[in-house]
């Protein structure tokens, strides 16, 4: 690929050979509704839970992620977040519009340090602040993404942050914020963090009663705290904490839940609820273990994304290490694949070709038969669709007869191969995030980048935007193509267009050509397509 035409591609498949990734700052805040990657039975895998809070008229409040480990460390783990803004804005301190700091984006390092199963911690905090203001308006929300993880794999990469708007309301009022834990296999020291908060100090010692109601979560067997009490709060106090703890377990179940619902006892007259009931969510991380067997070699088959093409800024080009499929640092298929069976090192090969069509299928395809792997991922279309012109097109028919070549050839000379088929990206939602940027659109006009989709990314004449809606069609008739010739083969799996359904932000994007998955991005689409694949 040339810096002139930068490439794409949005299409996996998985050969049981060897090759993936998977962290999250493409697939973000532990991407809604994405699968949860199995833990491997002997592996140390980290995870971040999401949090809510009221806003408020004035005094700053903190959010508490919680950063968990599965099961105790026996030796020096360590992780970094960073803060990416969604519908909140980001700022280093607190300005008008601003309305959570994230360090300028800087990298935060939390520490687990080993010891024994009984006092080791398996939890800390990212503690992220949430500026308040009086204007009404939308609920606002931002990611809290885990990167580079040392001693570990990445389970759940991305949390939800949720800034609740109480601007409605002109009186004083107190409301309840949520909070979500991964649940563990072992170790007990979890917290879950329930913030309530006023929407400016109270000027009075102020009492606020609470009653906890288990809904699907058992107290005593999935977590432990009080069951009712009363919250004071000083005449200067915005924010009280109640505390819980999430207790670690290796069924298989649902995710469980309590509610915290809280009343008026002594507040200053007026005062009324704005949110009465927070809820605490305790995700299990114990899918069922597939039946199919764990590989010992794998292949990528794709174009630049599988590449990871301009993912580690301000290097440009191709970032291997980075690649959500056979990378080293995103927690990509082929290190969750190492972490279950050591057998696969130095048996992932990344056969993508950064600019690469269907029509590079046949030759990539020869290439992960020539290496014998268990395990073939695909990942290809994008550039398919992502072409100069829309005529320019690859036609529905070309592109079901080279997918159906390449499964033909991958199952003949590799029948025991197992394949997982990503679904191609929506190039249309790259344009709806991106046109509003100065700088996205400078790049995509000065590289050439995707002119089929983002020609005259500010026209709304009729004819750019039948244009748009044409591209997108073709890109969910790939997906259709994809989803009907996989199901046709005994070893093959189709991701269920999770990645055409990831609704990415432009922060996902690489800041070099504002087209390519970022790092961050990278780790999310190898924790969907891990998860949505064998989940080994």
């Amino acid at each position: 690929m040339s810096l002139s035409k930068p490439h794409a591609t949005i299409l996996a498949i998985t050969l049981c050979a060897t090759t993936i990734t998977a962290s999250v700052d493409a697939v973000h805040a532990a991407p809604p509704n994405y699968p949860v990657p199995r833990c491997a039975a002997t592996a140390v895998c980290i995870a971040i839970g999401d949090a809510t809070i009221i806003e408020g008229n004035a005094g700053n409040r903190t959010l508490t992620f919680p950063v968990t480990l599965n099961r105790p460390a026996t030796s020096l783990i360590t992780v970094q977040y960073s803060i990416q803004g969604i519908t909140a804005t980001g700022g280093a301190s607190a300005s008008a519009g601003v309305d959570v700091k994230n360090k300028n984006g800087a990298l935060t390092t939390i520490k687990f340090t080993p010891g024994t199963l009984g006092t080791t911690p398996v939890y800390k905090t990212a503690i992220i602040t949430a500026y308040p203001d009086t204007s009404v308006e939308n609920d606002e929300t931002f990611a809290v993404t885990l990167s580079n993880p040392v001693g570990a794999t990445l389970q759940r990469t991305v949390a939800t942050g949720m800034i609740i708007d109480d601007d409605a309301n002109t009186n004083l009022t107190v409301g309840v914020g949520d909070s979500a834990l991964y649940e563990g296999d072992s170790g007990k020291n979890r917290k879950l963090t329930i913030p309530v908060s006023f929407s400016s100090a109270p000027g009075m010692t102020a009492t606020v009663g609470y009653v906890v109601s288990p809904v699907g979560a058992t107290p005593g067997v999935d977590y432990s705290g009080v069951a009712s009490g009363t919250l004071t709060f000083t005449p200067t106090t915005v924010v009280k904490k109640l505390l819980f703890t999430g207790l670690a377990g290796t069924a298989v179940e649902n995710d469980e839940t309590f509610t915290v619902t809280i009343t008026l006892l002594t507040t200053p007259f007026g005062t009324t609820i704005s949110r009465a009931s927070g809820t605490a969510t305790i995700i299990d991380d114990d899918p069922p273990p597939t039946t199919d067997p764990i590989p010992n070699s794998m292949a990528a088959i794709g174009d630049s994304i599988t590449r990871a093409f301009d993912s580690c800024p301000p290097m440009f080009g191709e970032c291997l290490t980075a690649s959500y499929a056979t990378g080293t640092t995103v927690g990509s298929h082929y290190e969750r694949i190492l972490a279950v069976n050591p057998a696969i090192a130095g048996n992932a090969y990344n056969d993508a070709v950064t600019g690469a069509t269907s029509a590079n299928l046949a030759s990539q395809t020869a290439a992960a038969v020539g290496q014998n792997v268990d395990y073939v991922m695909i990942l290809m279309g994008a550039n398919d669709a992502c072409t100069s012109t829309q005529g320019s097109m690859t036609s529905t028919s070309t592109y079901q007869s080279r997918i159906t070549a390449t499964l033909n050839t991958l199952t003949t000379n590799l029948p025991n191969a197992r394949i997982s088929i990503a679904s191609v990206p929506d190039i249309y939602r790259l344009w709806e995030v991106g046109n509003p940027s100065t700088f996205a659109r400078n790049a995509w006009s000065n590289f050439s980048i995707c002119q089929s989709m983002l020609a005259n990314p500010l026209s709304t004449a009729q004819v750019d935007v039948d244009r748009r809606i044409a591209v997108r069609q073709r890109v969910i008739d790939y997906n259709t193509i994809l989803a009907n010739t996989c199901a046709a083969y005994t070893h093959c799996k189709f991701d269920g267009n999770l990645v055409f359904n990831y609704q990415f932000i432009l922060s996902d994007l690489s800041p070099i050509d504002f087209f390519h998955p970022n790092y961050g991005a990278q780790a999310t689409l190898a924790l969907g397509t891990y998860a949505a694949g064998y989940n080994w």
